[in-house]
């Protein structure tokens, strides 16, 4: 990635963290956050409640609601998957690293 934003930072839930973006051309994300800067937040991802816990210093914590829409997930192609997002379907980015061939990320 040759392009990155620099002291940027994201707003949830009216609580500011910084963040380092990339800009990515897969249709209509607003941000994608890496599993690294999660992880920098002790974050927690409840799947079955579709919820990511984020918490905080004076004991509260940030929660970022997940679609709760029923869905069944599939694989596409890339052409496929960029013909789909231009007609305003929803998708989400998975990078996925084998640890067992020594792969980082």
């Amino acid at each position: 990635m040759s392009e990155v934003f620099e002291g940027c930072n994201i707003g949830i839930d009216n609580r500011y963290f910084p963040v380092r973006l990339y800009p990515i051309g897969i249709g209509e994300f607003d941000i994608v956050l890496s599993m690294d800067w999660l992880g920098s937040y002790n974050a927690n991802i409840v799947c079955r409640q579709k919820i990511i816990r984020i918490p905080l210093e004076d004991g509260s914590e940030v929660l970022i609601y997940g679609d709760s829409r029923e869905r069944k997930s599939c694989l596409i192609s890339m052409i496929r998957a960029r013909g789909c997002l231009g007609k305003g379907c929803e998708g989400f980015i998975a990078y996925v690293i084998d640890a067992k061939k020594g792969g980082s990320g």
